[in-house]
């Protein structure tokens, strides 16, 4: 096969690979192809596309190297394979081509610290209950969430919605996939405890992850590091304040190595997220007054750093951006009444781009006119001169962001607050780049 169609067939593969799309060949693919087929793979997983430079081409060759000679020395006297090149095929060449048509098509140049919506679209309700920690299936066009105390799944191709049996739990919430697919880690409520579990994609399997040591410690907001082998999750300690409700006495992130079960403190803080090289974390701290900042730092919690406010953040997959939800208040004063003032409170979905400092607001909820006007109506011409405030909601909520796997969408849970209309719904974004 020519150089040429080499490079034609490679960029259409890449692209099915994208869209989750099985690939067909009009003949085989020769062994050259076969070799380059993997190095995608690797590639992709390595999320670390940039435009091909000599420094990217050796750091990242050296890298796919070492993760070569692991995988071999693990067949031991097993026929040793080329699994990530071909010999017919260049290691340079391997790396700048296929990063080059991944950059192209995937990436995210690396002069880029700010993102647009190009689109926005309603996929489907999710219904009138509160939908919660919900987690993007990635290279499976679903979503995992968490509805009336149960685990829930959604099918994006076919609609079709699936609870998982809540079987001896009291409840089941956050859930979160496991980076293979195959489990995943929740909080389960059972025996007055709330601890990390994990179960199989089928609801079978069940595994105790985290032990609290009493009824006063709860944990939640589990994630997976991406090689799968750690859980970071939130450790709280509570008790029973009278006459109701709970006193929180402190928040702090743990990890935990799920095959060697050794827990550990990193930081305070709630709501974990590993970035994708799995170095970092980001999490959410309370700033008072019901505000909430996020902060990132070192997988063992170190340097810590105040990003941004708001709350529910996650990675790009790149690593460039964190996108998370934040609630903007605003006040302003009625004309002809100076007493008198709207206080507005919208919760939107924005980005900051981590090396600049950068925001993006990528959704406007904004407030309803009409509302607006009824109580403007109602306060008339006359000024008594009472100061009066008049709290307005946005006519939407947007949260719990979630990127797919190729950076060009982000889902989202959108709650409409017009109770003529359906609650929650899934939303997606087109994004670009600038």
């Amino acid at each position: 096969m020519r150089q040429e169609n080499h490079i034609e067939v490679l960029s259409t593969y890449i692209d099915d690979v994208n869209k989750s799309k099985k690939h067909t060949h009009e003949a085989e693919p020769d062994e050259k192809l076969k070799g380059i087929y993997k190095t995608v793979h690797v590639l992709k997983e390595h999320a670390e596309i940039e435009l091909p430079s000599q420094d990217y081409v050796e750091r990242v060759a050296k890298q796919l190297k070492q993760l070569q000679e692991r995988k071999e020395s693990n067949l031991q006297k097993k026929k040793k394979s080329s699994w990530i090149f071909s010999k017919a095929f260049p290691i340079a060449a391997s790396i700048l081509l296929i990063s080059s048509l991944l950059w192209q098509q995937i990436g995210t140049p690396a002069s880029a610290s700010q993102i647009t919506v190009v689109k926005e679209t309603s996929l489907t309700s999710l219904g009138e209950s509160e939908v919660l920690h919900p987690a993007y299936i990635q290279g499976e066009n679903a979503i995992v969430f968490e509805k009336e105390e149960q685990i829930w799944e959604l099918d994006l191709d076919t609609n079709e919605k699936k609870a998982f049996p809540l079987g001896e739990f009291q409840y089941m919430r956050d859930p979160s996939w496991s980076p293979d697919g195959k489990s995943i880690a929740f909080v389960g409520y059972k025996d007055g405890i709330a601890s990390i579990w994990t179960m199989d994609r089928g609801g079978q399997g069940m595994k105790q992850v985290t032990f609290p040591a009493n009824n006063t410690e709860f944990h939640e907001n589990p994630t997976w590091s991406p090689d799968g082998k750690t859980i970071a999750y939130t450790k709280t300690i509570a008790a029973t304040s009278e006459p109701h409700g709970v006193a929180v006495d402190s928040q702090e992130i743990w990890t935990i190595d799920v095959t060697r079960n050794n827990t550990k403190k990193i930081i305070d803080g709630i709501n974990p997220q590993f970035s994708p090289d799995g170095n970092m974390l980001s999490f959410t701290r309370e700033a008072g007054d019901g505000q909430f900042e996020i902060w990132t730092s070192t997988v063992d919690g170190k340097n810590p750093k105040k990003r941004t406010e708001g709350q529910e953040s996650t990675w790009s997959p790149d690593g460039q951006f964190l996108v998370y939800s934040k609630i903007t208040e605003q006040t302003e004063v009625i004309e002809g009444q100076p007493n008198q003032t709207f206080r507005t409170s919208l919760r939107q979905i924005w980005a900051v781009h981590l090396e600049t400092g950068k925001l993006s607001q990528l959704t406007d909820v904004g407030v309803s006119e009409q509302e607006k006007k009824e109580l403007l109506q109602s306060v008339g011409d006359q000024n008594s001169g009472v100061p009066l405030e008049f709290f307005l909601s946005g006519e939407n909520s947007d949260y719990a962001p979630m990127w797919s796997n190729d950076r060009t969408k982000l889902f989202f849970i959108r709650t409409n607050n017009d109770e003529s209309k359906k609650h929650f719904n899934l939303y997606e974004l087109t994004l670009e780049y600038e």
